[in-house]
């Protein structure tokens, strides 16, 4: 019922009833990790060890407040401690692999989730956690593999749907990321980067129509996603509307000045239009940034057009921008 300070007034008699047993600073310290008072958490979960020090899930519990403090180290002994006491706890084994995750020791945290799956093969939450990792380590076969479990296992999962389409889109199946983007949308219609992500798919299609319909979609629910508005501009270039695409990209440079992306695109079509010095000052500046953008290869990863490339390509020979390029 989220009255908290009432369920603190009986865990706080519980332990004066029976303080040698450690139910109560169990509850006492989850109470506490639920108003985000992790010392005073740590404090409980301190004297249930005191009290049952071979209680393999009091171990989890605090390893839980010390993640949560970003205490990796301590969370990481706590989680050992927990499953050298008890080898089946599940649990245990999915914590911990969350600290190798904050660590970013993948690898450990891979073997974690599969011995947590040979204790609970059914966990679609798992799989899907899985299949992320494998995703970041760009092992994308086995990412869909278990994407496709989690997704058997739980055939409601949006976001589940959302990773699989993310997966196909990086392989380049791009019916298959629609239809995975698509049914993410009819689970959870409110979600602003599935369309978006559906919208990056149509572009790098050529289905421009459609691409703006979703990128639209994006922006009612999240008004302020500069990606969108930066992607609506290369489609307005690519059609020639020039000023409705430099307007998209002022409103993102409005939204973050630090975006190097829109800035660069400001200045290609202010320099297509022959504004050369303004154009230069902004390409530079925009270089400074993140002087990647000087990379036509960046450019066509980022879904630039064809129209906008090729004026970008005028404007990366200038002897101006040649000098800045070797400077850095």
């Amino acid at each position: 019922m989220k009255d908290y300070q009432a369920a603190l007034a009986d865990a706080n008699q519980l332990i004066k009833l029976q303080p040698n047993d450690g139910s109560g600073y169990f509850t006492q310290s989850n109470i506490y990790s639920d108003l985000k008072d992790y010392q005073a958490a740590l404090g409980d979960a301190n004297q249930w060890i005191k009290l049952e020090p071979k209680n393999a899930n009091a171990y989890l519990s605090r390893s839980i407040i010390y993640k949560d403090l970003k205490d990796y180290q301590a969370a990481l002994a706590d989680g050992n401690e927990a499953i050298q006491l008890q080898p089946d706890l599940a649990q245990a084994y999915s914590v911990r692999s969350g600290v190798y995750q904050n660590l970013k020791n993948y690898q450990a945290a891979l073997a974690d989730l599969d011995q947590l799956l040979k204790l609970q093969p059914n966990d679609a939450l798992s799989y899907a956690i899985r299949g992320i990792l494998q995703y970041r380590l760009k092992d994308y076969h086995r990412a869909l593999v278990d994407l496709d479990r989690a997704i058997i296992l739980q055939p409601n999962d949006a976001i589940a749907y959302l990773l699989r389409g993310d997966i196909h889109q990086r392989l380049k199946d791009y019916q298959a990321a629609i239809t995975d983007y698509s049914q993410s949308i009819k689970l959870q219609p409110d979600n602003a980067n599935v369309y978006f992500s559906r919208g990056v798919v149509y572009q790098k299609q050529g289905n421009y129509n459609a691409a703006l319909s979703d990128y639209n979609q994006t922006l009612t629910k999240e008004e302020k996603l500069a990606a969108a508005i930066i992607n609506i501009g290369y489609i307005k270039y690519e059609k020639g509307d020039v000023e409705g695409a430099i307007q998209q990209w002022q409103k993102a440079v409005q939204i973050n000045g630090k975006l190097a992306e829109p800035q660069m695109a400001i200045a290609v079509a202010l320099y297509a239009k022959g504004e050369q010095e303004k154009a230069l000052n902004m390409a530079q500046a925009a270089l400074r940034l993140d002087k990647s953008w000087a990379d036509v290869e960046v450019l066509k990863k980022n879904i630039w057009g064809t129209r906008l490339i090729a004026e970008a390509q005028k404007l990366l020979s200038h002897p101006t921008i040649q000098v800045l390029r070797t400077k850095e």
